[in-house]
């Protein structure tokens, strides 16, 4: 009986550690390909639990997070995100790969993505930007980027449309959601939830 009853609770602690300690999320556009796609439905582990104590992410790590709409804005008018007031905030849910830590440089030239001065070794496959377009970020791109502590720069793998850190800026750590652990399934680029907003 004992055993039965310490067999249940494990089972319902599991349960519990699963509900509260991961969560899908959902790819609506190409910024990921080809390593996301369309219409994937992810696993991601919750940042608590993924990033225990205040821990940074790795680089290389697909986070998803929330960004202000204001940095998003930022992409068209070149300007930077003003001082957060009392107002609301509101924000989008973004996936996309840790490339700075806190403390690097960050300098994106053509094709090439340099982390301290240093090409950057990428075991991943990337879709790269159109030659001759470092002049048109706002970030990381003529200069590099230092970025600053509880911070991180991020890129999508699919350079050539991703709405990322080259336009926006860097993350502040706060804002990460939850780190990619798994294509849960397809429902393909026509599916139910392509006409969420992104």
């Amino acid at each position: 009986m004992r055993k039965r009853l310490a067999s249940s609770l494990m089972v319902l602690l599991l349960l519990i550690l699963v509900v509260i300690g991961f969560q899908s999320a959902f790819v609506p556009s190409e910024s990921m390909l080809p390593n996301l796609k369309v219409g994937d439905h992810l696993l991601v582990v919750r940042s608590w639990l993924a990033y225990p104590g205040g821990k940074m992410p790795a680089r290389g790590d697909i986070i998803t997070f929330k960004l202000p709409l204001d940095l998003l804005d930022a992409h068209d008018n070149g300007k930077p995100l003003p001082p957060v007031g009392p107002a609301k905030v509101e924000f989008d849910i973004l996936i996309k790969r840790v490339i700075g830590l806190p403390g690097d440089t960050v300098q994106v030239i053509g094709r090439q993505v340099l982390v301290n001065g240093k090409p950057l070794h990428e075991d991943y496959i990337t879709y790269p930007p159109p030659d001759g377009t470092a002049s048109d970020y706002n970030y990381a791109g003529a200069r590099p980027l230092k970025v600053p502590p509880e911070a991180l720069f991020v890129l999508g793998d699919n350079r050539k449309t991703s709405d990322d850190g080259r336009y926006w800026g860097t993350l502040n750590r706060k804002y990460i959601l939850g780190k990619f652990v798994a294509v849960l399934y397809n429902e393909g680029a026509n599916g139910i939830n392509s006409e969420r907003p992104h």
